[in-house]
């Protein structure tokens, strides 16, 4: 479904460069990074701490990003912001509650899609799910433009008009509809007996997942009728509370009363991420050029990577056993 906004007609009167960036406030938070092997990993060696992962092999994107900015995107003051400080920030919140609810060894993804339906860790659930999709965001960003590989670049000619040209359209526009902060994902779905799966776009909101992961297990009491009278106790009462439903789905959704799936819900794995969150664009383009910043973060994909990405998912059907366990990149 195609968002409403002509942003093709809103890039021809716009101009594809960054202004240039005022100094900010040196970073409050240094965090050291981990070691260069585990790129793919948060956890430390122990399970107890998390640190901030490296961008590329040997961390080469994180430390040019740090000392030159992310060219025609981002200046170096605002990656320090976004990934010293806020990633790290996140990160250091995480490890100290690992202990306590049991997550060590877990990755933020893990652990935002454990947390997912649990309302008495909302907080953490928040704070894991920005740190993996913020890691994301960067992790899909090349100093310089890429080609689209040929795999890759076949699949989006099956799924959108225009190709290349049509889903750049469709996701500029996306995040420019967007009123407020959130995220544009282009999805892998998954196989559905012998049809392929294709790729999709989906829109979440603040720290709303993309992960079909995140349905769970019904919740048998009924939240309209349930009488609070009964609740023995404060930190009962927030258990029970129902959440909003922003992103996959609420704790009392209908989808989740009922224990299944909606056939219509889009399953499958992200495979490239547009940060829409107002840190991310302001600071450099001010309040009135996140169309400038849209059009800027286009050309400065990593397709390397979202192919990488691509081809990792497995092409299984959705009614196998284990499906969604092994959808893991």
């Amino acid at each position: 479904m195609r968002c409403s906004t002509r942003y093709g007609e809103v890039l021809k009167a716009i101009r594809p460069a960054i202004p240039q960036q005022r100094s900010l406030p040196s970073r409050s938070t240094i965090l050291r990074l981990q070691n260069p092997s585990q790129s793919r990993q948060y956890a430390t060696a122990t399970g107890d701490y998390l640190s901030i992962p490296p961008l590329g092999h040997n961390n080469k994107n994180g430390k040019f990003f740090s000392e030159m900015g992310v060219p025609g995107l981002m200046t170096k003051e605002t990656f320090n912001s976004l990934w010293q400080d806020y990633q790290g920030s996140l990160v250091e919140e995480i490890s100290e509650t690992l202990e306590e609810w049991n997550y060590q060894h877990k990755t933020p993804k893990e652990i935002h899609i454990d947390t997912s339906r649990q309302p008495d860790q909302a907080r953490l659930y928040n704070i894991s799910a920005m740190a993996h999709f913020n890691h994301f965001f960067f992790q899909s960003l090349a100093r310089e433009k890429t080609v689209v590989p040929q795999s890759l670049s076949r699949a989006i000619e099956e799924n959108f008009a225009d190709g290349l040209e049509g889903l750049r359209e469709e996701m500029l526009e996306c995040g420019a509809a967007i009123f407020g902060n959130g995220f544009v994902w282009l999805m892998k779905e998954p196989r559905r007996g012998n049809v392929p799966g294709g790729l999709r776009i989906l829109c979440t909101y603040n720290a709303g997942s993309p992960y079909s992961e995140a349905y769970k297990m019904r919740q048998d009491r009924d939240m309209a009728t349930y009488a609070n009278a009964s609740m023995s106790s404060i930190s009962e009462a927030r258990r029970l509370q129902p959440q909003n439903n922003v992103g996959v789905g609420g704790q009392y959704s209908a989808a989740n009363r009922s224990g299944v799936m909606p056939l219509n819900a889009l399953q499958g794995q992200p495979l490239l991420c547009l940060n829409v969150w107002q840190h991310v664009w302001v600071p450099d383009y001010g309040v009135m050029g996140k169309n400038i910043y849209l059009s800027n973060w286009w050309d400065r994909i990593d397709w390397e990577q979202v192919s990488e990405r691509y081809n990792q998912i497995y092409e299984l059907s959705d009614t196998r056993p284990g499906y969604l366990e092994r959808m893991r990149i």
